[in-house]
């Protein structure tokens, strides 16, 4: 493996990355009345309706005709009790109402719709609870400590459940008060040149905990709130660490290749801290570009020589073997090639 160290440059991002579950995905109750269908879209892809919504936390309801009749728009929405949950119209969308939970209990949804000439309206529950405990943890690894890359969005594990063991639901912001939001607190480092609101722009949702864009290196700890428990599986406080592209290495390529078809081969980036005898897996989906070197034995999935590799493919390059033999291929990073090169081989099979 050959890599070249240079220095780095790079332009700052400033999104924030919010989950977007597809919209296939959906959790869906008709309504009491036969008169509309309820959907929510939650960010782990859940089809379960039925999961309680975590105290402090918001969730969109969508609504749907049914009974052949036509949906113009939604009047109103009324909840009870208040005290339990709130619930007000969307402006996003015209068949959409926004609820929050305030405290645990068990809520009914009233909403008044009009269209095709009628106004009608239907009925559904929702149940509230506050969070017992959390599952903390990174995605990409087990251990306590891992690595991002900086300037890419960085998402971590984060299930939160009420005292019966159900998983909830809902997203909010993370706040200054811990037990008001996701249930973690969240501490950068004194020398760490980063904003210190990071409790105001996490996001945690039923997909994790996640972050904006780091613009600086530096380490992050994130602790589970002393008033919570940690659920099985979950760590009590993690490490994460803001790096450098220029630090990363790749540790092997895994899988191989078959003739005439399509595989996926899984990169392992890590950063080994100098000095030390610690290895932390780069958690963070890179974008990467690849050149196959033997043209001959392999190619990309449409015969590319050369193609980049999206995030979204979370460091899984697919290749098209086309004879037996040795595949090798070289990786840099797409937007940082002064950073040098890594080559990698893998056998192809018929």
């Amino acid at each position: 493996m050959a890599y070249v160290d240079r220095r780095w440059t790079w332009a700052a991002l400033a999104a924030v990355m919010l989950v977007m579950p597809a919209c296939e995905f959906r959790a869906v109750q008709e309504g009491d009345r036969g008169n509309l269908r309820f959907i929510s879209t939650p960010a782990d892809n859940s089809n379960n309706f039925d999961r309680p919504l975590a105290v402090g936390s918001s969730m969109t309801l969508y609504a749907e005709a049914l009974s052949g009749r036509q949906l113009e728009e939604l009047i109103s929405v009324q909840t009870s009790p208040e005290q339990v949950l709130a619930g007000s119209l969307s402006s996003q969308a015209y068949n959409a109402i926004n609820l929050t939970g305030l405290a645990a209990g068990n809520a009914s949804i009233r909403v008044d719709a009009r269209g095709g000439g009628e106004t009608f309206s239907d009925t559904t529950s929702l149940s509230v609870d506050y969070v017992d405990r959390v599952a903390l943890g990174h995605q990409c690894t087990q251990q306590a400590d891992a690595a991002y890359a900086v300037g890419e969005p960085v998402s971590l594990r984060l299930d939160r459940y009420n005292s019966s063991n159900q998983k909830l639901a809902g997203h909010t912001r993370s706040r200054l008060d811990p037990l008001e939001s996701c249930q973690v607190q969240i501490y950068p480092d004194p020398n760490f040149q980063h904003p210190s609101d990071l409790q105001e722009v996490a996001l945690c949702d039923e997909a994790g905990l996640h972050f904006p864009v780091f613009e600086t290196v530096g380490p992050v700890d994130v602790f589970v709130a002393d008033q919570i428990g940690v659920a099985s599986g979950g760590l009590p406080d993690m490490g994460v660490h803001i790096v450098d592209h220029e630090v990363i290495d790749f540790d092997y390529a895994e899988g191989e290749l078959q003739v005439d078809r399509n595989r996926d081969i899984e990169l392992t980036p890590f950063r080994a801290p100098p000095g030390t005898n610690q290895y932390w897996p780069v958690c963070s989906p890179l974008k990467l570009w690849v050149e196959v070197i033997t043209t001959d034995v392999c190619s990309g999935p449409n015969n590319e020589i050369d193609f980049a590799v999206e995030r979204e493919d979370e460091n899984h390059i697919t290749l098209r073997g086309h004879y037996e033999g040795t595949c090798e291929f070289a990786v840099e990073f797409y937007d940082y090639p002064e950073f040098g090169e890594w080559i990698f081989n893998v056998p192809v099979y018929r």
